[in-house]
């Protein structure tokens, strides 16, 4: 397991991170960045069947599969006001967009420098854009909780994460948790939530439900993408500053280090 984890991990760094995949439906999701659309590729053909649009800057996708919704993050960062009245999905009135975009009473700590960016929340049988949410700061990866309540995302340049309800579809809470917060991972407890600070070589420990950080744990000297095994209660990181995988023990927070070597760990 332990060698299989970390070979997934490698493949995660690379170019095809982009991707989002869902394995019942056997398809695809490619955020298209400056073309402001997301690709939907059928993994067994390998064409594109339909596109998402009005998408600007999408970067970070996740898909939550009971619920049928696409999370798109846009790495973009727009003006407040006029400019998000601007991006009033079709169809919607005046007043209904207003309250979809009130500001939530349920955040929690300064929302990082002030920038703001959009998340989108689309159907994904009718690619209808069902919420544009204003978050704080360009988002860069985006994250469903295992039982869907929540969409995590990280802002690299706001030192930390947005916590989406994906009920409600409001934001409700931003949580500070370190220097150019990069990408997120699950364990075993879908409360819990382990966020890479790439700034400064540690990975958070955050508790959703009471918006806090629980530890802050060492991790090498710039840790991004990363993968869990519950099972082992580990979690592996690409060290990119120093070119190492991190093994981090969630229980102990004891770090192992071993260089990277993708063909010891091919299948």
């Amino acid at each position: 397991m332990k060698h299989k984890a970390i070979y997934h991990l490698l493949v995660a760094t690379s170019a095809l991170m982009a991707l989002v995949e869902t394995s019942v439906a056997q398809t695809i999701y490619i955020p298209e960045g400056s073309a402001t659309s997301v690709a939907v590729v059928d993994f067994k053909s390998k064409a594109i069947v339909r596109r998402y649009s009005d998408l600007e800057a999408v970067h970070g996708l996740a898909i939550a599969e009971e619920k049928q919704l696409l999370i798109a993050g846009s790495l973009s960062e727009i003006e407040t006001g006029d400019a998000l009245k601007e991006r009033k999905p079709a169809g919607m009135s005046e007043e209904d967009h207003a309250a979809h975009h009130a500001p939530s009473t349920t955040q929690t700590s300064s929302q990082g420098d002030g920038s703001k960016s959009l998340l989108s929340v689309v159907q994904i049988e009718t690619g209808d854009i069902l919420r544009r949410i204003e978050v704080p700061g360009g988002v860069h990866h985006v994250a469903v909780t295992p039982d869907e309540r929540f969409a995590v995302v990280t802002h690299p340049s706001g030192g930390g994460i947005s916590v989406v309800n994906l009920s409600s579809l409001q934001l409700e809470a931003f949580i500070p948790t370190g220097n150019n917060p990069n990408y997120l991972a699950f364990g075993s407890a879908a409360d819990t939530v382990y966020v890479s600070n790439a700034g400064n070589g540690t990975i958070s420990e955050v508790d959703l439900d009471r918006r806090i950080v629980r530890r802050n744990l060492l991790a090498g000297t710039s840790p991004e993408h990363m993968i869990a095994d519950p099972s082992s209660g580990t979690l592996y990181a690409v060290d990119t500053g120093a070119g190492r995988i991190i093994e981090l023990n969630l229980k102990t927070g004891e770090a192992y280090a071993r260089s990277i070597s993708a063909e010891k760990f091919m299948p």
